[in-house]
């Protein structure tokens, strides 16, 4: 009867710690992956069959994790570019609108419009002007601080947040970048296009949303196009 009692308890304890126990951390694992726990880490386990689910499981997280981080960055890019979309812009652009009213600081909103870019697609086809669309997003990203947030907003049009930048520092960089784009003509092949952008800058004021700060530049853009174009205006 002794015997059998102390054979039950090994068996018991066998089971217990190679079954039951990788089970039990298994399932809080998985209701803690469920859950959106990124703390959710691998645990070892034997090469027995248990471990041998435990082991695929983490695989399987670990390529849905892989997945979901891929899809995450194709939702917030443009295609073409590769630099942030309209709906990231905005993700990343209110945060810094919240910290900067927090803080009591400022920043200048530019958005850049490229001239006649109708004309450019109905003369040398949508190809050059994708390129033309590249060739604006590499010299942009030569004059702006990895801080900046720089975004592809819509066609031809792009908008860049210069945190802790006020009027004067938007007006000099953005001045800067329609100098650059103006003096170094886009070359393909045979073909060498001029450049030219119309930017409109706007520092906060103390609005409390970052559309009414947009709304500003928008206008001052608006007046760059109808004063000549090739230009910075100040809304």
């Amino acid at each position: 009867m002794l015997i059998a009692l102390l054979s039950f308890i090994v068996t018991y304890n066998q089971v217990n710690k190679k079954v039951l126990q990788p089970i039990y951390k298994m399932n809080e694992i998985i209701i803690a992956y469920q859950n959106g726990d990124d703390s959710v880490k691998k645990f070892e386990s034997n090469d027995d069959e248990i471990g041998l689910m435990i082991q695929a499981f983490f695989m399987m997280k670990e390529k849905l994790d892989e997945d979901y981080a891929q899809l995450e960055k194709l939702a917030l890019t443009d295609p073409l570019t590769e630099i942030l979309n309209r709906r990231a812009f905005f993700e990343i652009s209110e945060k810094i609108l919240k910290l900067t009213l927090r803080n009591k600081k400022t920043f200048s909103i530019l958005l850049l419009d490229i001239d006649f870019f109708k004309k450019v697609n109905d003369v040398y086809g949508h190809l050059v002007g994708d390129d033309i669309l590249k060739y604006l997003v590499s010299n942009v990203s030569r004059e702006i601080r990895d801080s900046d947030v720089f975004a592809r907003y819509g066609g031809e049009e792009f908008i860049v947040m210069l945190p802790d930048t006020d009027e004067e520092g938007a007006r000099n960089l953005a001045e800067k970048m329609r100098e650059s784009i103006e003096l170094n003509p886009f070359a393909c092949e045979k073909l060498s296009i001029e450049v030219t952008v119309s930017i409109g800058v706007a520092e906060l004021r103390g609005e409390k949303l970052l559309r009414d700060v947009i709304h500003r530049a928008d206008e001052a853009l608006y007046s760059a196009k109808e004063n000549g174009r090739n230009r910075v205006e100040i809304g």
